[in-house]
């Protein structure tokens, strides 16, 4: 089998090349003094124009938003203000003495609520009617 000349000068090459000790021949550059330049200069500045739009921006947003300080959660109802302790132990006073009155009459429902209606009664406790056939004995 015939290998072909460029294979055969490829396999000829040393596996490593070691490094030569000194400067790195054709580097005109100190490599410890190199800076970023003008690109880099110009990229920093463009970011720093960038975020300064950015925040000007949010800040004219956050102008628009309409934000009430005062709002509950939904579903939190907000709790009673009283100007004086005094108006707190009355409040107190007229809410035990409707507790204690019990619940109102049928007839002092304010109109449009209707009357309650009392619990069904359980099967067990239905009396048996004659000739009912699913009474319970």
């Amino acid at each position: 089998m015939a290998v072909p000349a460029a294979v055969a000068a490829l396999m000829m090459l040393p596996a490593e090349v070691t490094p030569s000790p000194g400067a790195t021949p054709g580097l005109a550059v100190d490599p410890q003094r190199v800076t970023p330049g003008l690109l880099g200069f110009l990229s920093f500045v463009f970011l720093i124009i960038a975020v300064v739009i950015l925040y000007f921006s949010l800040r004219k947003q956050l102008k628009k938003v309409n934000f009430d300080e005062n709002a509950l959660p939904a579903g939190v109802k907000r709790l009673p203000t009283y100007a004086t302790a005094e108006a707190r132990r009355a409040s107190a006073a007229a809410f035990e003495a409707r507790r204690a009155a019990g619940p109102p009459p049928e007839d002092s429902m304010p109109a449009g609520f209707p009357a309650p209606t009392p619990p069904p009664t359980p099967p067990a406790a239905r009396p048996a009617a004659p000739g009912d056939d699913n009474a319970t004995s």
